[in-house]
């Protein structure tokens, strides 16, 4: 007896370019989205007043210290609304739905979160206090929002990733409720070859 490969999936090339041009918008979309979160967090982050002396030298005031974490919080807050948003959105667009899409999200949403650092940092403005220098009286002066390093931008995608894949756990259907349209084809089963001689094995 003569036995046959099981059939497999194959990837279904309409669902391939949908995957690249979905991933296209959804990156490009991530990155405006991270240029309106630096226009945003530019606008609200408070700034950290400082006091220099009339020989130069400067100190933050005493109720200001907190500005800078208030500032990181804020972006990180802003992060976590676009991750959430983004996550969501692509989860409603049915046909990507699965494990590219997951991918496309986290990519996209780091790079929106570097965009949005990036643009936001050179967006702010403030006066350092270093340049100020001597002068003939006290003064005060706002420095410009800082965020410190790069891991603040990991928030929104690790947020992201963890709100699409929840939606995934959630919705517990092995299509995940995609159109069947873009469902991976079964492969077709090689034809039945001829059987010769006695088509009874037994006698």
């Amino acid at each position: 007896m003569r036995l046959h490969p099981t059939p497999t999936n194959t990837p279904n090339p309409h669902a391939e370019l949908l995957y690249w041009r979905s991933g296209a918008v959804i990156w490009l979309g991530s990155v405006a989205l991270g240029v309106l979160q630096a226009v945003l967090w530019s606008r609200i982050a408070p700034r950290e007043q400082y006091f220099v002396s009339p020989d130069g030298t400067f100190g933050a005031l005493p109720t200001e210290s907190y500005h800078q974490f208030a500032s990181i919080a804020i972006f990180a807050l802003l992060g976590v609304v676009a991750g959430v948003g983004v996550a969501t959105a692509v989860w409603h667009w049915r046909s990507t739905r699965g494990m590219v899409a997951a991918l496309i999200v986290a990519v996209g949403n780091a790079l929106g979160a570097l965009t949005a650092y990036l643009v936001g940092t050179e967006l702010v403005t403030g006066t350092d206090p270093a340049s100020v220098g001597p002068t003939s009286a006290q003064s005060v002066v706002g420095a410009a929002p800082t965020l410190g390093n790069l891991l603040v931008i990991v928030v929104q995608p690790a947020l992201a990733i963890a709100v699409y894949t929840f939606l995934v756990v959630w919705n517990g259907r092995p299509d995940l409720g995609r159109p069947s349209r873009w469902a991976p084809k079964p492969a077709a089963l090689p034809a039945a070859e001829p059987r010769s001689g006695n088509p009874n094995p037994y006698s």
